[in-house]
């Protein structure tokens, strides 16, 4: 019998339509007729909840595992399915084995111990029946959270396939309702000394209309740039040259006059250009750590070896006239807001686009309460007067250091 004639057979015992059981199951009639036709197979928690519907197990319900001879229900039986139902099981049919076994034998003799051997026989035939039920049970789990795993992975599958799908139907409704084929924008002079970048731009729109005119608009924080788009040679497509500061958050618009109407539609695809400072910004890396404690015959806490490294690099998506170099680096010592010492770092190598920096603090006595904590903090300055700091971290005299280093910009 198939699991789908097994359903069918057990909603008619009920006196259960199609359509009523699809109600309990939560699923259409058509569902339920697909079951019993075996044109599908029922989800994991659909077999479940048939179990409890029906009060069978899971097992007999897919045909692997026969049902339990009828009997009275006793004092102590298991639950249905349970090791206790199992062993009640077991013990029937070890009992009915030694029946059979004591019937085929002849009269015993008298005082003989087989009452004795037949009860440990049955026992352990029964202890063996339920360890092989709990082994079958244990493996059918195994199989079910199995599936599930398999249908959490499809699951998975499935939401990043229309995810993916989604982007691409944003993609294509906005493309859609552009009023441009495409656009441009690109880099043409970046000074870092004025800390000013020269751009270009170049749209086409899809159509012209006559005395139309187009702009290109630039906006960032509470500020706003603007410049007309003029006709290239090729009569539709629209170009301009601009300046704008090193600033960052910036924003990027074309705006359609014609006839007293006006339409704005902003640039997509030029995230690089939307922060240019933090695109051309200087970048400070390091650690710090060595030797130190706290002396109270001192007043302070006294550096032995302490080491501060320092690298540079910058963070450049186009390439400037002269690459940025630090030209210096000086290791701030800090009593809270304070800067209680400034030393200069010595630069130990030197590379293109960037630099590095050390310093060994040793036979330093910084003055400090006991309840006080010293900072140390990196400042480099690059060839064209930009500054960049790094906090280096820091020391308690209860012996606790403060944060590592992180990247810094400035």
């Amino acid at each position: 019998m198939t699991i789908g004639q097994r359903i069918a057979q057990l909603r008619k015992e009920r006196g259960m339509s199609q359509e009523e059981l699809g109600e309990a199951m939560g699923v259409s009639r058509q569902a339920i007729s697909k079951w019993e036709s075996d044109a599908a197979l029922p989800e994991v928690e659909k077999l479940i909840a048939l179990s409890r519907l029906f009060s069978i197990p899971v097992g007999q319900l897919l045909g692997v595992e026969e049902p339990p001879p009828e009997r009275e229900t006793g004092a102590g039986d298991g639950e249905d399915g349970a090791p206790g139902d199992q062993a009640d099981r077991a013990a029937h049919l070890a009992e009915e084995v030694l029946r059979r076994y004591v019937a085929a034998r002849p009269a015993p003799a008298p005082r003989r111990r087989w009452p004795w051997v037949a009860a440990a026989v049955l026992v352990l035939f029964a202890a063996a029946q339920v360890e092989s039920s709990i082994r079958t049970l244990q493996s059918q789990l195994g199989n079910l959270q199995s599936q599930v795993s398999r249908v959490d992975a499809n699951q998975s599958s499935v939401n990043s396939q229309i995810q993916s799908i989604t982007r691409q139907v944003e993609q294509s409704l906005a493309s859609q309702a552009s009023r441009l084929v495409n656009s441009e924008l690109r880099m043409e002079q970046l000074d870092l000394q004025a800390g000013t970048a020269e751009l270009s731009v170049q749209v086409t729109p899809k159509s012209a209309q006559e005395g139309e005119s187009m702009a290109l608009t630039v906006t960032g924080g509470e500020d706003s740039w603007s410049w007309p788009l003029e006709p290239a040679a090729d009569g539709l497509t629209r170009r301009a040259e601009f300046t704008l500061p090193l600033v960052d958050g910036l924003r990027y618009y074309v705006t359609f006059q014609a006839d007293g109407e006006r339409q704005t539609e902003e640039l997509t695809g030029v995230e690089e250009f939307s922060d240019l400072a933090e695109n051309t910004s200087l970048i400070l890396n390091g650690e710090s750590g060595g030797g130190w404690s706290y002396s109270e015959e001192a007043g302070g806490i006294v550096f032995t070896g302490y080491e501060a490294h320092v690298m540079h690099f910058a963070k450049m998506l186009w390439t400037a006239e002269d690459p940025p170099q630090v030209e210096s680096c000086t290791l701030q010592i800090r009593r809270g807001d304070r800067v209680w010492k400034t030393l200069e770092m010595e630069c130990t190598d030197r590379w293109e686009d960037g630099s590095q920096f050390a310093l060994v603090l040793s036979g330093l006595t910084v003055p400090c309460g006991e309840d006080e904590t010293v900072e140390l903090t990196a400042v480099a300055r690059d060839n064209y007067g930009r500054t960049a700091s790094l906090e280096l971290g820091g020391v308690s005299p209860d012996g606790s250091l403060s944060a590592p280093a992180s990247p810094a910009g400035g």
